[in-house]
């Protein structure tokens, strides 16, 4: 179920001018924490990072975890983390969908001001979990 709703459609008025990045599909499996990037088209000091988790496999597949951090390369900032009380359950018709803001305050001068990475870790938990991943960046100015 990949996203069909742009998170750029909240962007008008934040300066938002650099295109959506778009990282869809993508397999998660197992219990362990695993990464996934999004690059953006120039170095971004803000904007949004919309996470959709869906189509939950295994026994008991659940969203124990998930943070968002931002790198220049040089130096990386921890964005958003969600660590709910009680993991979210995952299920045939369950969505995990959340956005995530975010403002940096990276100025590595090799490229210029702004994150020129934002990773997503997630983490599942349950028996033998998987799930599908789709993510959207999208950087303002």
């Amino acid at each position: 179920m990949t996203i069909r709703n742009s998170a750029a459609l909240i962007m008008p008025g934040m300066g938002a001018s650099l295109p959506p990045v778009l990282n869809q599909s993508l397999a998660l499996s197992g219990t362990a924490r695993q990464t996934n990037t999004l690059v953006p088209t120039l170095p971004s000091r803000s904007g949004i990072v919309n996470v959709k988790i869906s189509a939950g496999t295994g026994t008991s597949p659940t969203v124990v975890a998930l943070d968002i951090t931002a790198t220049d390369g040089t130096a990386t900032e921890q964005v958003d983390a969600y660590n709910p009380a009680v993991a979210y359950a995952l299920g045939a018709n369950a969505v995990f969908h959340k956005t995530f803001r975010y403002l940096v305050d990276l100025s590595a001068a090799t490229a210029g001001p702004g994150a020129t990475t934002i990773t997503v870790g997630t983490t599942l938990g349950g028996t033998s979990p998987g799930a599908t991943l789709d993510l959207e960046l999208c950087p303002a100015a």
